[in-house]
């Protein structure tokens, strides 16, 4: 990060913004069809084996969070 401007930090912060949106929304529906099929279904193996996914989606996006924030750290240091 040392070696980047603020501008291309700023770009990767939108960009980081932008997968971590996509992947709250593609977690919330595997959530949602999990949560269904495991309900309504009588094979449930598969639902239960989508589980472990939406929860390792869950941590990606967490870390993901945590570098938006170091970078906007970052970005207030170098603006002093």
């Amino acid at each position: 990060m040392k070696n980047k401007s603020i501008e291309e930090l700023n770009r990767q912060i939108k960009v980081l913004k932008l997968v971590s949106k996509a992947m709250l929304i593609t977690l919330i529906l595997l959530l949602g069809v999990t949560v269904y099929g495991l309900l309504t279904k009588e094979n449930k193996v598969v639902f239960i084996t989508l589980m472990p996914i939406a929860f390792g989606l869950l941590t990606i996006i967490f870390l993901q969070y945590a570098s938006i924030k170091k970078i906007k750290e970052e970005i207030k240091l170098r603006e002093k």
